[in-house]
């Protein structure tokens, strides 16, 4: 029991050096909302060997966790008192993470995590370092996914309530009835929703502006919290590997499985009213 004198911590007693080392590399964390390992050993002179000793230590808590894009370590979420939206996607993010180190594990082919913006989808979180296919170049954090030819973008519009729909479509000055794009990406919509999944347009890189085909096909599938998407998956391999068919047909149940998982685990973390 820590002795007391007059009501203060009596400053004789010793403290734990290793707990002054976690608080330590858990104040650092929380000021910079996340930092690699090689700017924690910067910050703190700890070795590293030290410092993966303490970030473990701190994971199995909930107070760090490590982002799979860039390797850095983050705040938990039990660090945050009063959640703001951005806080929620930090949330799921930090949910996601370890659930798309497995997912590709299992399919080998890179995803994205990605959350909608005013008028594109942002790229959140990757498992392209985890992949094992090192010509893929997986999107980096922040990357701005099109909505209307993106398997990502597909599968968010297709999945969400139509008056969002229609905000979305009208930011791209997009009428959907209309003849040409419009009616494209209403029959595309419709498919997405019949089979689960968004897929790209087949001869478009998924962004406007990019060059045509880039040899890459993408399916999507969105994470349904309370019957609405916050999220969207995707899965993307080199359309000399097979089809949209072929490969969804052997994938798509890894990447639903995921999708629920993440939506389940976020909706049991909520915070209780």
């Amino acid at each position: 029991m820590v002795q007391r004198s007059s009501g203060i911590i009596d400053r004789k007693v010793k403290t734990i050096r290793a707990l002054d080392r976690g608080v330590e590399v858990l104040s650092h964390i929380q000021q910079e909302r996340g930092l690699s390992l090689s700017e924690l050993h910067n910050r703190t002179g700890l070795p590293k060997a030290t410092l993966l000793r303490v970030l473990v230590t701190l994971s199995r808590h909930g107070l760090v966790w490590q982002r799979l894009a860039d390797g850095a370590y983050l705040p938990g979420f039990v660090m945050r008192a009063r959640p703001t939206p951005d806080d929620e996607v930090g949330r799921l993010v930090e949910i996601a993470s370890p659930i798309m180190a497995e997912l590709v594990e299992r399919v080998a082919w890179p995803s994205v995590l990605a959350v909608p913006r005013l008028d594109y989808m942002e790229v959140v979180e990757t498992n392209s370092p985890r992949s094992s296919v090192e010509h893929l170049i997986g999107r980096s954090l922040g990357y701005r996914i099109d909505y209307v030819h993106s398997a990502t973008g597909r599968a968010y519009l297709a999945f969400c309530e139509e008056r969002e729909r229609q905000s979305i479509l009208g930011r791209l000055q997009i009428t959907i009835d209309q003849p040409g794009d419009g009616e494209r990406l209403a029959h595309a919509l419709r498919d997405a929703r019949e089979r689960g999944f968004g897929s790209r347009e087949p001869l478009l890189a998924g962004r406007a502006g990019a060059p045509p085909f880039d040899g890459r096909h993408s399916i999507g599938c969105p994470v349904m919290i309370h019957g609405r998407p916050m999220a969207v998956v995707n899965l993307t391999w080199p359309s000399r590997m097979g089809s949209v068919a072929t490969v969804a047909g052997r994938t798509l149940p890894y990447l639903q499985a995921a999708t629920r998982q993440m939506a389940e685990r976020f909706m049991a973390t909520e915070p209780q009213d």
